[in-house]
């Protein structure tokens, strides 16, 4: 029997998501001072991704691999990565805003700025009951799509 996958916080930026956005062999990609926790990445666990700057959940993935060296640095010269498949990817105006979650997600309950530590690492393991949340928020956003607005203050990246 399979050990039951983990939850993974992925954090892009814009330019980061469209970059994986349009990879034909996906991977999510981390910096080195986040090298022990990528590596404990294993094939099958989810990772939530999210995208900085708009601060929305955007899609779920999959380790299809586990952490290794990149041969080609993405995403800014990240220079670990961990193969994946992508099962739910929208655009960022289709994206799930973390701010309409904050009040229900576990880790918030006590310090209502306890979310913040959560999205400043990626990787970063999540509790099961908040990602469970995500990936509902997820596919509701998929079978109905709400497009909302570029948040105020972030500017447009060129295509």
């Amino acid at each position: 029997m399979s050990p039951t996958p983990a939850y993974w916080f992925t954090v892009f930026n814009e330019e980061t998501w469209k970059q994986f956005s349009v990879l034909q062999d996906k991977v999510a990609a981390f910096p080195i001072s986040r090298e022990k926790a990528a590596h404990r990445l294993k094939p099958a666990d989810i990772l939530l991704c999210y995208v900085s700057g708009w601060s929305r959940f955007v899609g779920i993935g999959s380790a299809t691999g586990t952490c290794r060296t990149a041969r080609r640095p993405v995403f800014g010269g990240f220079p670990l990565e961990v193969p994946a498949k992508v099962s739910i990817q929208l655009a960022l105006e289709f994206g799930v805003p973390i701010h309409g979650l904050l009040e229900r997600l576990s880790f918030n309950q006590q310090n209502p700025n306890g979310w913040r530590y959560y999205v400043r690492q990626s990787p970063n393991q999540w509790p099961d009951v908040d990602a469970e949340l995500i990936i509902n928020e997820l596919n509701r956003a998929t079978a109905h799509p709400v497009r909302r607005a570029r948040p105020a203050g972030v500017k447009r990246i060129p295509a």
